[in-house]
Order: C-alpha cells, then sequence, then structure tokens
C-alpha cells in the first residue's frame, strides 16, 4: 500500500487529487471486502442449510441457550396445539387435553431444543471454517477506513465543478444531510464564483 493511502498527513495538507485518489482506493477495498464476506457467506450457507422448522415453526433464534430454545419451543408447541403459549383456564376439556398431552408436548419441545444446539454447533463450526467472523470484521474495518476517506474528501473543498460532482455523487449515495449541505455549499461557492 503506498504512502499516500495512509492518510497520514493532516487533511489542511491532503490535495483533492490525493484525497479522490485515496478515496477510490477505499472504495475498492471495501467493496471487495464485502464481496469476500458474501462469498464466504454463500459457502457457508451451502455447507450447513438453514433448517426453516427451528425458525418459522418452533420461533428459534441463534445463539439461544438451550434452556430459552426448550422454553421457546414449549410455548410454540403449546400456541399450536391450544391456542395459548401455557395452560388454557378455560374451558375445562382444554385444560384436561393439555394436562393430558403435556409429557408428549415437553418431549417434543425437549427434542427440538437438544436439535437445535447441535444445529448451532454446527453452524458455530461452518462458520469458524469459512472464517465468517475474521472476514465480517475485516469488511467493518474497510468500511471504516472507505468513510474516513469520505470525510477527508468531503472536508476539501470542490476545486471545480468535476469535482462537485464528485462529492455530489457521494453525497447522493450516502444519502447523509451533513453531506448534501457540505455539497451544496460547494456547488453554492462554485456558482457564485462564476455569476461575480
Amino acid at each position: 500500500m503506498s504512502d499516500l493511502l495512509t492518510l497520514e498527513r493532516p487533511q489542511s495538507q491532503l490535495s483533492w487529487a490525493d484525497a479522490v485518489a485515496i478515496f477510490r482506493e477505499r472504495d475498492v477495498e471495501a467493496k471487495a471486502a464485502v464481496e469476500r464476506e458474501y462469498d464466504a457467506e454463500e459457502a457457508a450457507d451451502d455447507a450447513h442449510p438453514r433448517e426453516a422448522r427451528f425458525f418459522d415453526v418452533y420461533n428459534l433464534g441463534m445463539g439461544m441457550s438451550r434452556d430459552r430454545a426448550f422454553r421457546t419451543a414449549l410455548m410454540a408447541c403449546c400456541l399450536r396445539e391450544f391456542g395459548c403459549t401455557g395452560k388454557p383456564i378455560y374451558p375445562k376439556e382444554a385444560r384436561d387435553d393439555y394436562e393430558a398431552r403435556l409429557p408428549e408436548i415437553t418431549a417434543e419441545a425437549e427434542r427440538v431444543a437438544d436439535e437445535f444446539t447441535e444445529y448451532q454447533e454446527r453452524s458455530r463450526a461452518v462458520d469458524r471454517k469459512f472464517r465468517l467472523d475474521e472476514l465480517g470484521e475485516e469488511t467493518r474495518a474497510a468500511w471504516k477506513r472507505w468513510a474516513k476517506a469520505r470525510d477527508a474528501l468531503m472536508a476539501i473543498p470542490a476545486p471545480d465543478h468535476a469535482g462537485l460532482l464528485v462529492k455530489l455523487e457521494i453525497a447522493l449515495d450516502c444519502d447523509h444531510e451533513h453531506l448534501h449541505e457540505i455539497a451544496l455549499a460547494d456547488a453554492r461557492r462554485l456558482l457564485g464564483s462564476e455569476t461575480a
């Protein structure tokens, strides 16, 4: 990586051309990091497909403890079977049916919790194999460097209409009000100098 791309010089000493070059380099880096992370996520999904029943039928979520997965699965089973998330109070027949079927429903929730715990362990192993955490960190770091380069570029007055266009594209792409204001200030400055 060139010295130019380290952004070690104060922003006031950074030329417009240098700032544009740094931003474009950071833009390429960030997009490449996103692509690597996306490809790894796709490969991980292929290696360990999502089991929809855990999420759609039992309302489980990644990162749940085994105990929480059991309680959540039990509530989902009760809701499916009895229309409520616990013991029905009324009518008495529903309450009796609940008491009679509770061991069966509890066994289903226990089985689902055990299976989901194993599913999560396999998922974490696949995530490690495809370096998803590491790639996620790299992507976040690349976007931080991109934002720093963007802010350095936006802090330098656009030298001409081509520079203004660069700033406008960044501001519109990011959709941050403060970036819109910076680009508008440059537009007013440049247009004001033409009409004077």
